[in-house]
């Protein structure tokens, strides 16, 4: 019996039709999920975004519940505003990836817990897109690598616009042992990527053990959801697990190969997660 579920975001439950699943989800998945919520199942998002970007969609939903955000950096409860836990990215390590991230022209933004950064001159189409999703102005700085020191930072996210891109990211991420880098993306500026940059262990798994620790939910006992290689880092911890038909192949390949315990819905722009719902009989 499923007593829990973990889902991500963005391509999960969040689309790319502006006003009907994007920047929130459609209101049949919303209505769903609250459904969901009140009917005792535990109900978590999980997702790369920064907490302040899904509080107003957690309460909207009215999922007093954890959530993960900041891809695993934080876990809070946004309707109680109690943060269980937060893993902020040492200080050196953050300054010097953001030294030479700029230092290679590629455009970068810092979090805290409470907003984010970008260094003055590198504001962008990108910036602008962001700006709709996380709905908040990004404060611009003269230093982002002064930011850095100065503040408490949580997520650097580098942006890939291309492949020389991702492979000079993945390639500077070799000399930061106190690193982990993930790779997020939305279909609202794909295919641009973004290199999610969290302290090392910091990772939306890790974050996954943080929520059946504080609710005492087990793995075997949770649905897990997601559409990118990141996520299927925590389903693998599920023994149900479900995707969406525009998830990462590698994502769907596993899902298929669990077999009557894996289920592929529809896109999210035709809902597909109400049909991983309504297999597992949540919904």
């Amino acid at each position: 019996m499923i007593k829990g579920i973990i889902l991500d975001v963005d391509g999960v439950i969040v689309g790319g039709k502006p006003g009907v699943n994007f920047p929130v989800p459609h209101k049949d998945v919303i209505d769903a999920l609250r459904s969901i919520s009140r009917s005792g199942i535990y109900v978590s998002l999980c997702t790369a975004k920064p907490g302040f970007a899904i509080s107003r969609l957690v309460k909207q939903i009215g999922l007093d519940t954890i959530h993960i955000s900041n891809g695993g950096a934080e876990v809070i409860n946004h309707v109680q505003n109690k943060i269980l836990e937060n893993h902020s990215i040492d200080i050196e390590s953050g300054a010097r990836f953001v030294k030479e991230t700029r230092a290679r022209r590629l455009y970068t933004e810092a979090y805290t817990t409470v907003g984010y950064a970008i260094e003055k001159g590198s504001f962008c189409k990108l910036t602008e897109i962001n700006m709709s999703i996380l709905d908040t102005k990004p404060l611009q700085v003269s230093s982002l690598e002064d930011f850095v020191r100065q503040n408490e930072i949580v997520k650097i996210m580098p942006a890939a616009f291309n492949d020389f891109d991702k492979q000079t990211i993945e390639s500077l991420m070799s000399n930061f042992s106190k690193l982990q880098l993930q790779w997020g993306g939305n279909l609202a500026y794909a295919p641009t990527l973004f290199g999610v940059v969290t302290q090392n262990g910091v990772t939306k798994k890790s974050g996954a053990c943080d929520i059946s620790k504080h609710t005492g939910i087990p793995f075997d006992k949770m649905l897990g959801i997601g559409d990118g290689l990141s996520d299927l880092e925590f389903m693998q911890l599920c023994t149900y697990i479900g995707t969406v038909a525009n998830a990462e192949e590698k994502v769907k390949e596993y899902v298929k190969n669990r077999k009557s315990n894996g289920y592929i819905g529809r896109s999210v722009d035709e809902n597909g997660i109400l049909d991983i719902l309504k297999y597992f009989k949540v919904g």
